[in-house]
């Protein structure tokens, strides 16, 4: 009689287990695939920084920039480039 009664509550229980398993073994791929991508930023993230470092110690100082002058052509044709017009 005991083992009538228990092999029908093991389906039951397994039935309304089943979908539970599958969700958290979704939502722990999820949480997988989430990590994954925080991991891929933060390594983005690490090379700009390093790069942003490297190209400010490159920045040209005052005195190299005195010599600098700008022509009317180039801001025409740079406006020309980015599809800008006088007033943007």
């Amino acid at each position: 009689m005991k083992e009538e009664i228990q092999r029908p509550a093991r389906r039951e229980i397994r039935a309304a287990t089943g979908s539970i398993k599958k969700h958290r073994a979704d939502d722990r791929s999820a949480i997988a695939a989430l990590k994954r991508q925080v991991a891929s930023l933060e390594r983005d993230v690490a090379f700009l920084q390093k790069r942003e470092k490297g190209r400010l110690k490159k920045a040209p100082t005052a005195t190299e920039a005195e010599g600098v002058q700008f022509s009317p052509k180039w801001v025409a044709a740079g406006r020309v480039r980015l599809e800008l017009s006088a007033r943007d």
